[in-house]
């Protein structure tokens, strides 16, 4: 979900659904309950299939960082979450 940034410091978060075994990695500027909100209603096209009746969680993994640090850690991170048994999908 790309975020609509300000210019300013974002956070990385993780969206977990537990139901597919399904991990999301993104960014946002935005609230815990926003963002949840608008996961829900529109969520980014890589986890499009996940329905409303799955459990997701989410997790903030790092606060206030560069756009371009938080890019980099997503990168870097989606590798480190898969396993054998979860698939990782991750922001452009």
């Amino acid at each position: 979900m790309k975020a609509r940034h300000n210019g300013h410091l974002v956070a990385v978060f993780e969206a977990v659904n537990e139901s597919r075994k399904e991990i999301y990695l993104g960014t946002t500027s935005r609230l815990i309950a926003s963002l949840i909100k608008e996961f829900r209603t529109a969520p980014p096209e890589r986890v499009a299939h996940w329905k409303r009746r799955h459990r997701v969680r989410f997790y903030f993994i790092e606060y206030a960082i560069s756009r371009r640090a938080a890019a980099a850690l997503v990168k870097r991170n989606a590798p480190r979450r898969a396993d054998e048994s979860w698939k990782v999908f991750r922001e452009d």
